[in-house]
Formats: structure tokens, C-alpha cells, sequence
């Protein structure tokens, strides 16, 4: 019988998705559960190892366990069963995994495990790493706003998206392109953009697929590189996307795995972090290949 070991952010579910809960699914399922001892449900540290590590939260709670991974000896690796309990949930939307978490844990003995990349970005005061995406310019600039804004009450997760979605519009309209250059493999692009993103998934921020062939196993990012001139394109895309509307995204991402940026402004972002006193410098990117395995349905 295989084992399970929870990393859980005891904010993130209520109710039918409560720890309690998730534990009962787990063993419903025919698991072994394996306690943990970290205090914040975390990895912990009672030398207790696991066949799955079952991760339940948001695209921040699925980045904490997979740095925790990462920190971890090889022979202690093992595939996280993501369970999406977030608002956005970008990552689990790439991996197609499903808001269902009783279907989703059942699904676990029928899986296939997916290779996930990681992004090690050098350059910065001390070295960071990224699963999601790494960039410049409105994103971290939404993340600021979003942050300055005062506490609400409860809010389902559309109006969430919407809020997100509202302000990044002005945003977009108003912010000041900046001088970049970046190599991307054997190209170099230079001139001033409004966004600057290397992404390893397909959708960023509020659920804005901005790489929609994006692939985190496939051994190359996604990069996205938006001019001032361009704002227009951008700004209507987020409109459509916030009146309900379908629409593909129209940019084109260039495909690369060696990168080397230098962005001349202030915000920047390594998933949802922001890194508060960025100065320009020259970043490199280095792409780790499968470092992480995800069960996932296809």
C-alpha cells in the first residue's frame, strides 16, 4: 500500500477541502497517510518518508513544497499530487489537474508522471528559482497594487480574478516602457517593453494565458516580450478576458533555454515574489531540467 505525506496551507481549504477532510480522502483511497510535524504543513521533519507528496493550496503553496524539494537529497525525491485549492491555480491548469480533489486523489493510481522544469535565475544577491514564470514590468507592478490594497471580506474566486483583472487594465494603459535587452539562445532583442516574462507554464497572474504551447517538461521556457507600441494588442486582450470574452492571446512567445536579461527598471517578480530592490544588472537563466515529477491524468 503506498504512502501519502500532506503539504498543506491551512488557509486554503474550508469545509470539504479542511485537512481533516483531505485526510479522509487520502485514506479512502486506499493510502497510507503519513503525519507531519511541521508546525505550518510543511515538509517536516520526522524523518518519515512518503511514495507521494500530496500538495494542497495555491500556485504559492505548490511553489513552497517544490523549493522544499528541491533543498531535499535526490534519494528523498518523489511526485507531488497537486490538490488546486487556490484562486488562480495557473499551475495546476497547465497540468490539466481538475478542481475535484476526491477524483483527483482517486485518479493517483492510474497516473502518469509529468517532468517539470525548474528556472535558477544568477544574478541577484543570492540565487533564485522559479516554477512558474520570472519577469519585468506590469506583472510585479499588479502584484504591488494588489498588495496595497485594503482587507475585504470574504470573495469567491471570480471576484477575485476580476479585482486582478480591473486593475491590471489601467495599469497596462499607463505603464512606461523600459529599456531591455535579453539573449535568447543565439537571438538578441533590444528596445523598450512594457513586459518582460519567462514563463514555464501557459497562464500567469489572473489566469492570463500568456503561453498557451507552454510545456514545464519540454526543456525550453516560453519568453514574452511586449513593446510600449504594442500596449494597445495587450490592453484589449485583458478587456475581452474580463467581459467573459474567449480569446487566444496575440503575442508569440519565443521558445529558449539559455537566457541572459538586463532590464533597466524596478519591478520585478520570481513567481509571486517580489523582489523589492531590484537594481538593473545582468540576470542569467539557467534551465533545470525535470528536476521535479508531477501525477497528473494525461
Amino acid at each position: 500500500m503506498k504512502s501519502v505525506k500532506l503539504y498543506y496551507n491551512p488557509t486554503a481549504g474550508e469545509g470539504e477541502n479542511s485537512k481533516a477532510e483531505l485526510i479522509q480522502h487520502i485514506r479512502n483511497a486506499g493510502y497510507t497517510f503519513i503525519h507531519t510535524s511541521g508546525k505550518k504543513g510543511g515538509m517536516g521533519k520526522d524523518g518519515k518518508e512518503a511514495d507521494i507528496l500530496a500538495v494542497a493550496g495555491g500556485d504559492g503553496t505548490v511553489r513552497k513544497a517544490c523549493l522544499d524539494l528541491l533543498r531535499m537529497p535526490l534519494m528523498h525525491s518523489r511526485p507531488i499530487g497537486l490538490l488546486a485549492l487556490g484562486t488562480a491555480n495557473n499551475i495546476a491548469m497547465t497540468l490539466k489537474i481538475g478542481k475535484d480533489v476526491r477524483e483527483v486523489i482517486r485518479s493517483w493510481d492510474r497516473h502518469k508522471l509529468k517532468r517539470f522544469d525548474v528556472g535558477r535565475i544568477d544574478g541577484l544577491p543570492s540565487t533564485a528559482f522559479f516554477v512558474e514564470a520570472f519577469g519585468f514590468g506590469l506583472f510585479p507592478r499588479l502584484m504591488q497594487q494588489m498588495e496595497r490594497l485594503p482587507e475585504q471580506g470574504p470573495q469567491d474566486t471570480e471576484q477575485e480574478l476580476q479585482q486582478a483583472l480591473k486593475l491590471l487594465v489601467p495599469i497596462a494603459q499607463n505603464y512606461e516602457a523600459v529599456s531591455c535587452t535579453i539573449s535568447l539562445d543565439d537571438k538578441t532583442f533590444s528596445g523598450r517593453y512594457i513586459l518582460a516574462e519567462v514563463m514555464n507554464i501557459r497562464s500567469l497572474g489572473p489566469r492570463l494565458v500568456l503561453a498557451p504551447d507552454a510545456d514545464p517538461g519540454d526543456g525550453r521556457f516560453d519568453v514574452l516580450l511586449i513593446s510600449g507600441r504594442q500596449r494597445n494588442k495587450l490592453v484589449a486582450y485583458i478587456e475581452k478576458i474580463g467581459k467573459g470574452i474567449k480569446a487566444r492571446f496575440p503575442f508569440r512567445p519565443v521558445k529558449a533555454k539559455h537566457i541572459v536579461i538586463r532590464w533597466e527598471g524596478k519591478d520585478m517578480h520570481v513567481d509571486d515574489k517580489l523582489i523589492r530592490k531590484y537594481k538593473a544588472g545582468r540576470l542569467q537563466v539557467k534551465l533545470l531540467d525535470g528536476m521535479l515529477d508531477f501525477l497528473t491524468a494525461e
